[in-house]
């Protein structure tokens, strides 16, 4: 698997656990991306960072796109897995096929846009849960569990009384 991370603010440190210490990772940076989706056509490759609806990941100083429509006939052909917010929206829009977060709430800003007026998440509480989402991930990607499965295996750890993050972020998975 080849995973591009865009490390642009303190929560996207959070989703590191999300592909350490996992055999044949292949980390990249995002000047290599073109090159290595050429170089292993076919292979899973895992987007992760911030982003919206028209591309992901933004680079350091969340002004420019790295993932966007120019590299769309390179993801194509292979499974992907987009963890940004709006990663469905844009893959859905440009035929992608794999595992997709909508709105994913990972900082204090999301959450105060998303539950206006319902009090204040601490900048800890929402680490502690992204923690607890890429770990979640990683033991999926251990474990070797297709990719169409995520969604409904994720969504088994919302039970009742479940936080209102946690239980929003993970209704809004899915598989294309």
């Amino acid at each position: 698997m080849i995973v591009l991370h865009i490390i642009s603010k303190p929560d996207t440190l959070d989703f590191k656990p999300t592909y350490e210490d996992l055999p044949g990772i292949k980390k990249i940076e995002q000047g290599e991306l073109e090159k290595t989706l050429r170089e292993n056509p076919g292979e899973t490759i895992m987007f992760l960072g911030h982003g919206d609806g028209k591309g992901g990941l933004y680079t350091q100083d969340l002004k420019e796109y790295v993932i966007d429509e120019n590299i769309i006939p390179l993801l194509k052909n292979r499974p992907v897995i987009g963890l940004w917010c709006y990663a469905a929206e844009f893959a859905d829009k440009n035929g992608l096929h794999g595992f997709f977060t909508s709105m994913f709430i990972s900082e204090p800003r999301e959450y105060n846009m998303e539950f206006t007026g319902r009090g204040e998440k601490s900048e800890k509480e929402l680490r502690d849960m992204n923690l607890k989402f890429s770990q979640r991930i990683n033991k999926l990607l251990e474990d070797g569990v297709e990719l169409e499965m995520w969604p409904g295996e994720l969504q088994s750890y919302i039970l009742p009384g479940s936080d209102e993050v946690e239980r929003f972020n993970y209704e809004t998975f899915c598989y294309l």
